[in-house]
């Protein structure tokens, strides 16, 4: 997802993910590590692995949680800070590969 001018957001590798009826389990491969992903930031995390855009994303989001657009990026830029800091996402310069 581009949430940034030329930053793309990939989950880290060995993430995996478990959808569950308040949202999703994520689990890291390496680490044994868990955490737990409530919706609406579970359609955030859904978007993500989709590929989808971020405009797409944000237009998305702005419909399920009827908020307006500003409302929903800060939404977004602060559940994306969240799963850097947590390691179950990285960044990814404009140009790398995947």
């Amino acid at each position: 997802m581009n949430a940034v001018a030329g930053i793309t957001y990939v989950c880290q590798p060995q993430t995996c993910w478990v959808v569950q009826p308040d949202g999703l389990l994520l689990i890291r491969e390496d680490t044994h590590a868990v955490g737990r992903v409530a919706y609406p930031a579970a359609a955030i995390w859904d978007c993500l692995a989709r590929g989808y855009g971020y405009d797409q994303t944000v237009q998305l989001l702005s419909a399920m949680m009827s908020c307006e657009i500003p409302a929903v990026e800060q939404f977004i830029a602060t559940q994306l800070a969240i799963w850097l800091e947590q390691g179950w996402l990285c960044r990814q310069p404009k140009g790398s590969e995947a």
